[in-house]
Parts: C-alpha cells; sequence; structure tokens
C-alpha cells in the first residue's frame, strides 16, 4: 500500500486546500486539479487491487464529489459580484458629467469606465498594479504630479469613505493629493476585504 501514498497525498492536498483555502488553490494551485484527478484514479484502482471492496470505493468516491461540488459551489457563491460596479451607467455618466480630460487609478476597474465613458487614461496608464510600480515600470512621483496639473478623475477605492485606506497609495502619493482631491461620489463595492467603496475622486 506504499504505493497509495503520494496519491492518497496529492487528493486529501486538493480536499483540504479547496476547502479552506479557495483562493489560494483555485488562483495559484489550479495547476494540480488534473494531477489530483489523475492521483485520486490511481489511489483507488490501488485500493479495488488490494481490497476488492468495490462498495467502499463508490462511497469514497461520491463524498469527494460531494465535498469538491459543495466547495466549488461555496466559493462561486462568495466571489459573486466582486469588483462589479452597481448601477455603472449612473457611475460612468457622473463621471462624464465631472468633464475630466484624463482618467487613473483602480486597477482592473479604470480601463473598463474609460471605454464606456470615451476619457483618455492619464498618460494612457491602464495598469495601476503595484508591481508596476515595484518594478521600475511605472513612477509614482511623476504619475503624481500629472495628476496635480491635469484635470484628472482617480477611480480609487476605499474603508467606508475613507481614501487613507484603500489602494490609492499603491499607484499615488496620495499624502501629497489629499488635500487637492475630493470624493464626489461613492458606492458600495465587494471585494472580500475591509475595502468596501468605490469612490469616483475629483482632483481638479
Amino acid at each position: 500500500m506504499a504505493k497509495t501514498y503520494v496519491p492518497a497525498l496529492a487528493t486529501s492536498f486538493g480536499i483540504v486546500f479547496l476547502s479552506f483555502y479557495q483562493d489560494l488553490y483555485l488562483l495559484y494551485f489550479n495547476i494540480f486539479v488534473p494531477i489530483a484527478v489523475i492521483a485520486l484514479g490511481d489511489l483507488l484502482v490501488t485500493i479495488e487491487k488490494h481490497t476488492k471492496n468495490y462498495g467502499g470505493i463508490i462511497v469514497l468516491l461520491s463524498i469527494i464529489i460531494v465535498i469538491n461540488l459543495f466547495n466549488v459551489g461555496r466559493y462561486i457563491n462568495t466571489i459573486h459580484g466582486f469588483m462589479a460596479i452597481p448601477n455603472i451607467t449612473e457611475f460612468v455618466n457622473i463621471v462624464e458629467n465631472t468633464k475630466p480630460d484624463y482618467l487613473y487609478g483602480e486597477f482592473g476597474i479604470v480601463q473598463g469606465i474609460s471605454y464606456l465613458s470615451g476619457i483618455p487614461m492619464l498618460e494612457g496608464v491602464s495598469d495601476t498594479n503595484r508591481t508596476m510600480f515595484l518594478a521600475g515600470v511605472l513612477d509614482k512621483n511623476t504619475i503624481t504630479e500629472k495628476v496635480k496639473k491635469t484635470n484628472t478623475v482617480v477611480i480609487a477605492n476605499s474603508s467606508d469613505n475613507n481614501l487613507d485606506i484603500g489602494t490609492a497609495s499603491a499607484y499615488l502619493n496620495w499624502g501629497e493629493l489629499k488635500n487637492q482631491c475630493k470624493i464626489i461620489h461613492s458606492q458600495d463595492f465587494k471585494t472580500g476585504s475591509s475595502v468596501n467603496k468605490i469612490n469616483i475622486v475629483k482632483c481638479f
């Protein structure tokens, strides 16, 4: 039965991570899904060969399938609506009525707002992921100065309208802008963290 250790561990790893760490498993370890499926097949064949207990194999397989379906369903239900802006038409209309020359801000959000409104992104920057700044591809000082000197609306998330608690500091020197910029519209925003608002921030 020693040969069952590896497939048993692979199967157990998949079940445990899918049960308690769905984000990690499905985002970073999804490559192990086919490996776990193959390992499970190997495990069942080995158990059948040594025990001839077909009923037990069917029960074990049924339990694993039910657990995994439950966990995947729970995960899908949990992330439903994540990073989605309710009343997107109203949101875009408010941005347009502010009449900015440029948009800047939240990665994964500002691109869609720019497309729907026809307002270009500041300096053509569409990726404000913090890794772009850590890698030196983008410079926060340069972009912050551009925001100061142009008619720019920043799309930023926050915790309860407190922009000091949010991601704006990841792509701007927010301390230099907080007295110049003000929130003109805010609405609920589901992220699964303390960040719970998406804001239209006027900086001119």
